[in-house]
């Protein structure tokens, strides 16, 4: 038993040090680490280093609205979210025992701070999707945060009905028509921008069947 933990420090040490080379730079010596962990692929060099030149497809909808939010209302949930607020505790954020939560905000509501948030998103909603904003009544919110230390970043991920696919037992797949994402921070080098990807579920599933800010900004993708 003592050999397989060390075995699995080992693994987990490898790979973050995997994480760290691709962060670095060092891509020789993350591929390394990587192959000793049985992994052929990765993000590419150019997204690490954040020098895509690669134009965007017209029907890959991604939209960047730097400064979209009011400078108050930015403030507000800055102090309603911020590291020090009581949400975390209250919600037990830091349990590790609690699983991943959720809030629903009902479109015209505005009891709580990120409600006004959404609220706020509407209307630049109705600029560049107009459809979409047209026709949504509920959206799902939730919010992270993340200390010096976790400067491995968020997992890449689909949103999903996250209760509908535990309940179906990943039968059932359902995405929201729009996501958005709203940074109350200000920018640091510490953490990487956002990733957006034209990749799609169906096609995932089929590879592993076959293998077995300073400026508030808010960007929208579908």
């Amino acid at each position: 038993r003592r050999s397989q933990e060390l075995e699995e420090v080992a693994r987990v040490a490898r790979f973050y040090l995997a994480l760290q080379g691709c962060q670095l730079g060092r891509f020789e010596e993350a591929d390394a680490h990587l192959a000793k962990l049985g992994l052929s692929a990765r993000l590419q060099d150019e997204i690490w280093a954040e020098s895509c030149s690669q134009h965007l497809p017209q029907d890959f909808f991604v939209r960047v609205l730097d400064g979209g939010l009011p400078m108050n209302l930015l403030m507000g949930a800055r102090d309603a979210l911020g590291p020090e607020s009581s949400y975390w505790g209250e919600h037990r954020y830091d349990d590790q025992e609690v699983a991943f939560y959720s809030h629903a905000h009902n479109l015209g509501q505005e009891s709580h701070v990120v409600d006004q948030v959404i609220e706020a998103l509407r209307p630049l909603l109705a600029e560049v999707a107009p459809e979409v904003a047209a026709s949504v009544t509920v959206a799902e919110w939730w919010v992270h945060q993340r200390r010096p230390d976790q400067w491995h970043g968020h997992p890449l991920h689909f949103d999903t009905n996250e209760q509908l696919l535990r309940d179906s037992r990943g039968s059932f797949v359902e995405h929201p028509a729009v996501s958005t994402v709203v940074y109350l921070c200000d920018d640091s080098p510490r953490f990487g921008p956002t990733l957006v990807t034209d990749q799609e579920l169906a096609l995932v599933q089929k590879q592993v069947m076959r293998q077995s800010s300073a400026h508030v900004w808010a960007a929208f993708f579908s």
